[in-house]
């Protein structure tokens, strides 16, 4: 269950990076 919920938060942290940078990109383009 520790591990199912480590998983979660690092595809939550990815998603919340993934997003950041495209609007990054998209207000520096």
């Amino acid at each position: 269950m520790h591990r199912l919920r480590r998983t979660i938060h690092t595809g939550a942290t990815t998603v919340a990076r993934r997003e950041q940078g495209f609007a990054f990109d998209r207000q520096a383009g």
